[in-house]
């Protein structure tokens, strides 16, 4: 699986982000009792996404999150699968919805784990159940002193 996007950190505690995702394809075999020919399943998808991060003390760097969101997928068959037409299994709208932990080893990068869950509903394609480990660069325009959501420390904190 593979996941490109930007957004944008309001504050704190609230972000939004734009992404593509394109999935491993997904090979099917021995439809109908090999009836079927034997063939493939490509999915990629375009998404926007909310974070709620939740409070955690500046000094120990760890950023837990949730995120809700929708995602446009598209859907196409190879080699001989068909549904409702050649090598289509068209695209749908689908709500999106998950959990990661983040780790700011650097002011301005973070490193996180996330788990995110796609239900597709009224479509024959399955859930989409998605494990990622990501890295992430935030860039500050207006103040160098910090970046995301990777607090200060200064002599002042515990």
């Amino acid at each position: 699986m593979f996941r490109a996007y930007a957004g944008y950190q309001f504050n704190d505690y609230l972000a939004a982000e734009a992404g593509y995702s394109r999935w491993r394809n997904t090979r099917v075999t021995n439809i109908n009792s090999g009836t079927i020919p034997n063939g493939s399943v490509s999915e990629y998808g375009w998404d926007l996404t909310g974070k709620l991060f939740l409070p955690m003390a500046a000094y120990i760097h760890l950023f837990p999150y949730l995120k809700v969101g929708v995602t446009y997928i598209n859907a196409q068959s190879h080699q001989g699968i068909t549904r409702n037409g050649p090598s289509d299994f068209g695209y749908s709208w689908h709500p999106l919805y998950g959990l990661g932990i983040g780790y700011g080893f650097y002011k301005a990068m973070v490193v996180d784990f996330s788990y995110t869950i796609i239900p597709q509903h009224n479509t024959p394609l399955p859930r989409i159940n998605n494990f990622a480990l990501g890295l992430t660069y935030y860039f500050n325009f207006l103040d160098e002193s910090t970046h995301g959501n990777v607090g200060s420390i200064d002599e002042n904190d515990p």
